[in-house]
Parts: C-alpha cells; sequence; structure tokens
C-alpha cells in the first residue's frame, strides 16, 4: 500500500500539469519548448551558509561542488546528473534531494549544470561530461543519476568503457530513461496510471538531444548497448513509472551477463520518486546512501 506522502506526490503531479506536456510530440513538444520561460538552473543562495559550495565552468558548462561546512568525514565523491530529459533544467527537487544524502553522509557532489537540447546535442553534452569525470576520477568515483540524468551516468561509462578509460567505481540509476524509442510494449500497461510522464513527448525530447546520433545510439539509448564490462550497478524503480519495463528489462539483460546488479522496485512509485516525499522516498534514499557508504569502505 502507497504511503501518505506517496499518494500526496501523485496529486502534486496530476494538479502540475506536467502529464500534458509529455503527451506533446513533434512541433507541438518543440513549440513549448522554444517559447517557454527559462528556469534559474542556479542553486539558492540560503544554501550557501549550511555548505561550502564552489562553482567553475568547463567546456561551456557551469559545475557546482557542494559539501558539508564542517568537511567531509566520507572519502567519497559523487558526480550527480540531474534529470529532465535532456531538454529541462534541474530542480528543487533535485537540490534538496542531493543534499539530503550531504546531511546524512558528510560526502562531496559534483552538479553540471549540463547543456541541453534541442540548443545542444548527445556529442556536446557527453564531451563535457567527460571532461568533468577526468578532472575527478581519481576521487573513489561514483556516478548517480535519475531519470534522463541516470540515462548519461549509464552512457557516459559506456563511453569510458569503449575508450579503456578508468571507470567509475558504482552507478546509481534512479528511475532510468533506457530507450528513447520507448520500443517496450509492457509500456501502454503502465502509462495510464504514470501521472508524470507520457510517451510522445520523451520520445521526441530523445530525437532533440540524439542530433545527428541514430536515438537508438548507446549514448541516448543505452539499453541497444554493449553492457559487458560495467562497473557494479544500483537501479531504483517503481511500478507506477512508465520507464520501469524498460528497467526491468535491463535488469534481467544484465543478469543474464552475470554482472553485478542491484535492483530495487517499489510498488507504485512514481517516476523519480526518492525526490518527493513518503515512505518510498526515504527508504530509497537509505538504500543509496548505504551503497555510497559501501563504495567508501571497499
Amino acid at each position: 500500500m502507497s504511503s501518505i506522502g506517496s499518494k500526496y506526490t501523485k496529486i502534486i503531479l496530476v494538479a502540475s500539469g506536467k502529464k500534458r506536456f509529455w503527451r506533446k510530440s513533434g512541433s507541438k513538444f518543440a513549440a513549448v519548448i522554444n517559447n517557454r520561460k527559462v528556469q534559474n538552473p542556479y542553486i539558492k543562495d540560503i544554501y550557501t551558509n549550511s555548505y561550502n559550495i564552489v562553482n567553475y565552468t568547463i567546456d561551456q558548462t557551469f559545475v557546482y561542488e557542494i559539501s558539508p561546512k564542517d568537511g567531509t568525514n566520507l572519502n567519497q565523491t559523487i558526480l550527480y546528473l540531474h534529470g529532465g530529459a535532456f531538454v529541462n533544467e534541474i530542480s528543487d527537487f533535485h537540490y534538496n534531494f542531493i543534499l539530503k544524502i550531504i546531511d546524512k553522509l558528510k560526502c562531496k557532489f559534483i552538479i553540471p549544470i549540463y547543456r541541453l537540447a534541442p540548443m545542444y546535442t548527445a556529442k556536446d553534452t557527453y564531451k563535457s561530461l567527460s571532461n568533468i569525470y577526468n578532472r575527478y576520477n581519481n576521487e573513489n568515483l561514483i556516478i548517480m543519476g535519475d531519470s534522463a540524468g541516470a540515462t548519461l551516468a549509464l552512457g557516459l561509462a559506456m563511453k569510458l568503457k569503449e575508450e579503456k578509460l578508468e571507470l567509475p567505481k558504482k552507478l546509481i540509476l534512479i528511475s532510468p530513461f533506457l530507450d528513447g524509442l520507448m520500443t517496450n510494449e509492457n509500456i501502454k500497461n503502465i502509462e495510464w496510471r504514470d501521472p508524470f510522464l507520457s510517451t510522445p513527448g520523451l520520445i521526441t525530447a530523445a530525437q532533440m538531444f540524439a542530433g545527428d546520433l541514430l536515438v537508438k545510439n548507446y549514448l541516448i539509448s543505452p539499453l541497444y548497448g554493449d553492457l559487458s564490462g560495467l562497473p557494479p550497478i544500483v537501479v531504483i524503480t517503481g511500478t507506477s513509472d512508465i520507464l520501469n519495463p524498460d528497467a526491468k528489462l535491463f535488469n534481467e539483460k544484465m543478469i543474464k551477463l552475470n554482472k553485478e546488479i542491484k535492483y530495487f522496485e517499489f510498488k507504485n512509485a512514481v517516476h523519480d520518486f526518492p525526490l518527493f516525499y513518503g515512505k518510498e522516498a526515504k527508504d530509497a534514499i537509505k538504500i543509496i546512501c548505504n551503497e555510497i557508504e559501501k563504495e567508501e569502505t571497499m
């Protein structure tokens, strides 16, 4: 049974009208993206009193480095890639989620405000993310991301593997967006009860991000790439998320490859639920913190 907080999250998402946005496709979707007011992606000034916040720019990408004011107790750095289907900026929900983990673990987060579609494409974004990763890859690095940020986390690890570069210690994928073509037939059985996402907008967003690449390219749709040789992976997903069927399929593929994967599925939980409210979100954050701490002790 869903917690009160989880039910409240669904009410908020329905009231927000986000599903109406994601039901758009093609030129209608592009028109909304191109005409909307740009959100300020920067962290609120109120947080600067409680955290050490350093920022810099690399390859035209603004980057935050956030750690506790009293210093880090955990020898662990997390590169966090935010969701938004490649077209939306980081939100306060992301920041609040990240700061909860910093408070619990006293660790450091690296948060790129990476370049978005349609102005930029996958090639631009991965170039800057690779350079940011290389700056920190000697810091016992974990890559974590939600939604399209999880796509980027997995795609970046696959790119590093292809280039025979050092891999992160672990990947933590929250509600991952794994197939920009949305071909899984089980999606239609869930879409009606997902209060957040819809297939047409996600497909259009993936096409925008792909640029001159095929949407089937692993940088946009990791499910089609070579999944061998990757570091340990943690997947967190909810059954009221239209991306859940592909998360299940990804788990099955990894098990067949005898790869180390931990799959946590929360009944009736929505897309990106760890960022919102309820017992399910709290339980997911506990899992994430435990997985981060395990790497620090290894």
